[in-house]
C-alpha cells in the first residue's frame, strides 16, 4: 500500500463513524487518533493525526513533537503549492482570506470535482466528506476564503516556520511570532486581529 493510500484509508475510518469530534484543542491528541479512540481536534489537527497514524512524515514539516504549535499555517508552508486541477489523493486544500488561513481539508478522491475529508465546526461535529465545489462555495459565501492546493512532502523534512505579523484594526503591530496559536491563547481578543504571514 502506498503512503497516499494509507492516508486515505485513515481518513475513511473517521468518515465511517470513528469517534472524532470538532474542537480547537491543542496539543493534537495523536495517541488517541492513532488508537482510534474518542478524541476532539480541529481541521489541521485531524489531518496531522491522519498522517501520523498512516506512518507519513509530519505534514507540518516537523517530527510530530510540537503539536501545540501546528495549525493551518504550518500545513500550507510545509507543502508545495499545486494547481487545484492537479489535486491527487493525500493532497491538501487550504482556504485563506486576506493572507490568513482559515480551514484545511484533505483530498480523498481526485477527479474533476475532488472529494474532500473536512473537519470543521460547530463544536462537537464529526468529520464529513464534501466535494471541492461545495466546500469552496460555502467559503465564498461565508467570509470569501479561496482554496489553494498543497502537496505535502512525503519524505522527511525540516522547515523554518515563517513569522506572522499580527496587527490591530488601525494597523498597529501587536506581535511578530512564529507561533500565532500560542499568542491566541494569551490574548482572548484574537478574533479581531489581522494576521499577515511573512517568510524570512
Amino acid at each position: 500500500m502506498t503512503i497516499q493510500a494509507a492516508i486515505v484509508r485513515e481518513a475513511h475510518y473517521w468518515l465511517g463513524g470513528g469517534p472524532m469530534r470538532y474542537g480547537q484543542v491543542r496539543p493534537v491528541p495523536l495517541g488517541a487518533i492513532k488508537a482510534h479512540k474518542p478524541n476532539t481536534t480541529d481541521c489541521s489537527g485531524s489531518i496531522t493525526g491522519i498522517f501520523y497514524t498512516a506512518g507519513a512524515p509530519d505534514p507540518n514539516g516537523g517530527d510530530y513533537s510540537r503539536t501545540e504549535l501546528m495549525y493551518t499555517g504550518t500545513l500550507i508552508h510545509a507543502g508545495a503549492s499545486i494547481p487545484i486541477a492537479k489535486l491527487m489523493p493525500a493532497d491538501l486544500v487550504i482556504y485563506s482570506v486576506g493572507g490568513t488561513t482559515v480551514h484545511a481539508a484533505l483530498v480523498i478522491d481526485a477527479g474533476l470535482d475532488p472529494l474532500l475529508f473536512s473537519h470543521g465546526g460547530p463544536d462537537g461535529a464529526a468529520p464529513h466528506d464534501i466535494r471541492l465545489s461545495a466546500e469552496s462555495a460555502w467559503h465564498r459565501a461565508n467570509g470569501g476564503a479561496t482554496p489553494v492546493g498543497i502537496r505535502p512532502n512525503l519524505s522527511a523534512q525540516t522547515i523554518v516556520i515563517p513569522k506572522t505579523t499580527i496587527t490591530a484594526g488601525d494597523g498597529t503591530v501587536l506581535a511578530r511570532t512564529r507561533y500565532p496559536i500560542l499568542w491566541q491563547r494569551k490574548h482572548p481578543r484574537w478574533a479581531g486581529h489581522k494576521q499577515i504571514t511573512l517568510r524570512r
